[in-house]
C-alpha cells in the first residue's frame, strides 16, 4: 500500500527542480539536463529570486550554488529552513570548494547533500533522485501517522484494530524495499570506497536507519495498544549492553564535534536479570534525542546502583526545553513544537513508548530541563543480580546447536518471490562456505526440498502460488512421514508484528527474522542453527 502511494505521486505529475547559480551557462546546462529526463526545471540567477520561488511553492528539490553575490547560498538555505512550510523541501548544494569544513557547514546548515564543481551529470541526477525518494518515504510515513491519529480521535470501539491491520500493511510494504536499501548499503558500507563515495553510504544508511526507526516506532504503539507490548526476564551483562549503545551514538555525536562519555562504577560490571532488547531500547531513544538535540558540548550516560535498583542518567547540553513541555513530551504524536518534526524528523512517539516500557519493568522515565541549557533523562529499573548460575546458562538453543555437525559447506534454501531480495541474501553469503538455492515460490521450495538435501532453509512468508507458511507445514508433515529430523527453518519477512512470529512457529519453523536484516544477523543466525563457522564471511562484513 505504501509503496503505491509513493509511486502513484511520481506518476501523476513531472518532478520540478529548481536550478540556482549566478553562472548562465552552469543554469542552461543543468537545466536543459534534468529536462531531458523528465524534470520540470526552472531556474534563479541569484539568491533573492530563488527565494521567491521557493515561496511560490511546488518544487521537489533544489540545486543551490554556494557561491553568489549579494545573498550566498548558505544565505538562502538558512532562510528556507526558518519557514515551517520549507523546513523538509530537500536542498543540494553545489560547490567549487571541495574543503572538508564548507562540506561540514553545508551539511551542518540542514543541507541534504552536496555536489562539487565541475557538476558530474550523472552524480547530480542519482542525488535528485535519492533525495526525492527520501523525501517521499518520510511523508508516506508520516501520512500514516495522520491517519493513525484520525483513528485514535475517532471511534474508540474500531480504532484499536484498524490501526493495527494498518501499520501491518505499511510495516510489509515499506519494509520490503527498505530491506534491499539497509542490506546492500551495509554491504557497499564493507568495501574500499572513495571519501565522496563514503560519504554517500552513510548518507543512505542515516536515511534508511531514520524511516526504519520511524516503522519500529509505529509498531510498538500498535503493540502497547493491543496489550502485546511485552517484556522478558534474563540474565545479561549489563555494563557489556550500556557500552554497546554508547558506542553507538558515541561515533554519530563525534561528526558533530560533541563529546559522548559513559560513567560506571565497578559494581556494575555484573551481570543482572532484565529485558536487554527494551533496556537498549530505552537507552536507543533517549542517546538518539540527546545527540539530535545537540550541537555543542556534551552528551553523558551514568548509572548508580542502589540495592536492586539502577539508575541511568542521559544529560546533554543541547537546545533543552520549558516546564511547560515536559509533559507533552511523554505523550503520543506530541514533541517540544510543531517545527521540531520538521526541524529533526521522527514521530513523537519514541518517548511515549519508552516510559510505558519502562512501567512494563516495573521503572519510571523522567526527565528535568531548562530551554536552551541541555536536559537529563532519568531511567530507574529494577535490576536485581543474577545469580552465578544464571549468568552461565547457555541459551535456550543451545541443545539444537550442539547437535550439528560442522560442515565446511552449508547447503542453503531460500524461498524469495522478491528479485532484489534474493540477491541481497546472496551478496551476503558471498564469500561465505555457502552452497546457495533460490526458488521464488513456496511450491518450488517443498518440491526441491523433497528432491535435494539442505541444512536450512531460509522462507519468505507472501508469496504467490504457495505462501511460507503453507511450505513450512507441507516440509514438516513430509519430514514426518519420511521419518526424518526437522531441518532448520528460519522464516525471513517483512511480517514483523508479534502475531506474525507466533504464526511462524506455529507453522513448524525454527525462527523468525524480520527485514530489513544485516548480514551479521544472517551469518550469526545462520551459525546459531547449523553450527557451521563461516569467519570469512563474518570478517568481511564487521
Amino acid at each position: 500500500m505504501t509503496r503505491q502511494l509513493i509511486e502513484s505521486s511520481s506518476a501523476e505529475r513531472r518532478r520540478r527542480i529548481l536550478v540556482v547559480d549566478d553562472s548562465e551557462s552552469n543554469r542552461t546546462i543543468l537545466v536543459r539536463w534534468f529536462q531531458l529526463r523528465g524534470f520540470e526545471a526552472q531556474e534563479a540567477d541569484s539568491g533573492v529570486r530563488a527565494l521567491e520561488l521557493v515561496e511560490a511553492g511546488g518544487f521537489d528539490v533544489v540545486l543551490l550554488d554556494v557561491m553568489m553575490p549579494e545573498m550566498n547560498g548558505m544565505e538562502v538555505l538558512r532562510r528556507i529552513r526558518e519557514r515551517h512550510s520549507l523546513a523538509t523541501l530537500p536542498v543540494i548544494m553545489v560547490t567549487g570548494k571541495t574543503e572538508t569544513e564548507n562540506v561540514v557547514e553545508a551539511l551542518s546548515a540542514d543541507a541534504n547533500d552536496y555536489i562539487t564543481k565541475p557538476v558530474d551529470l550523472e552524480i547530480a541526477l542519482a542525488r535528485v533522485h535519492t533525495q526525492i525518494r527520501r523525501k517521499n518515504a518520510e511523508e508516506a510515513v508520516r501520512r500514516a501517522n495522520d491517519d493513525l491519529e484520525r483513528q485514535l480521535h475517532g471511534s474508540r470501539g474500531n480504532s484499536a484494530n484498524s490501526q493495527h491491520d494498518l501499520l501491518a500493511d505499511i510495516s510489509h510494504e515499506i519494509r520490503t524495499p527498505l530491506n534491499g536499501v539497509v542490506s546492500v548499503a551495509s554491504l557497499l558500507a564493507g568495501t574500499e570506497l572513495q571519501p565522496a563515495q563514503r560519504e554517500m553510504v552513510n548518507i543512505i544508511e542515516h536515511s534508511a536507519a531514520t524511516l526504519e526507526q520511524l516503522l519500529t516506532d509505529l509498531l510498538d504503539a500498535a503493540k502497547a495498544d493491543s496489550g502485546e507490548l511485552g517484556v522478558r526476564t534474563e540474565s545479561f551483562a549489563l555494563a557489556e549492553a550500556l557500552e554497546c549503545v554508547v558506542a553507538l551514538w558515541a561515533a554519530k555525536a563525534r561528526e558533530k564535534g560533541v563529546a559522548c562519555t559513559l560513567q560506571l562504577h565497578p559494581e556494575t560490571h555484573r551481570n543482572v536479570l532484565g529485558d536487554v532488547v527494551r533496556l537498549k531500547q530505552i537507552l536507543n531513544n533517549l542517546l538518539s534525542n540527546a545527540v539530535k538535540f545537540t550541537e555543542a558540548g556534551s552528551v553523558t550516560v551514568s548509572l548508580e546502583r542502589t540495592g536492586d535498583r539502577c539508575r541511568f542518567t542521559v544529560a546533554d547540553t543541547g537546545i533543552g526545553f520549558g516546564p511547560a513541555v515536559k509533559d507533552r513530551l511523554f505523550k503520543r504524536f506530541e514533541q517540544a513544537d510543531g517545527s521540531i518534526s520538521e526541524r529533526f524528523g521522527g514521530t513523537g512517539l519514541g518517548l511515549a513508548i519508552s516510559r510505558e516500557l519502562a512501567r512494563l519493568m516495573g521503572g519510571e522515565l523522567d526527565c528535568t530541563s531548562v530551554e536552551g541549557d541541555g536536559a537529563v533523562f532519568s531511567l530507574e529499573l529494577p535490576l536485581p543480580l543474577a545469580s552465578e548460575e544464571a549468568a552461565n546458562a547457555a541459551p535456550a538453543d543451545a541443545g539444537f546447536r550442539q547437535g550439528c555437525t560442522p560442515r565446511r559447506t552449508c547447503r542453503v534454501l531460500l524461498a524469495e518471490d522478491h528479485p532484489v531480495n534474493r540477491k541481497v541474501v546472496e551478496l551476503m553469503l558471498q564469500g561465505s562456505e555457502c552452497d546457495l538455492t533460490c526458488v521464488e515460490n513456496g511450491a518450488e521450495a517443498f518440491d526441491l526440498f523433497r528432491r535435494s538435501s539442505f541444512d536450512v532453509v531460509l522462507m519468505d512468508v507472501q508469496m504467490p502460488v504457495m505462501d511460507g507458511l503453507t511450505a513450512i507445514q507441507m516440509i514438516r508433515g513430509w519430514e514426518a512421514e519420511q521419518g526424518r529430523s526437522a531441518t532448520p527453518i528460519l522464516v525471513l519477512t517483512a511480517h514483523s508484528l508479534p502475531e506474525h512470529a507466533r504464526a511462524s512457529l506455529a507453522a513448524g519453523a525454527n525462527g523468525h527474522l524480520s527485514k530489513p536484516i544485516n548480514a551479521p544477523e544472517l551469518l550469526s543466525t545462520l551459525a546459531a542453527w547449523t553450527g557451521v563457522s563461516w569467519p570469512a564471511a563474518f570478517n568481511k562484513v564487521a
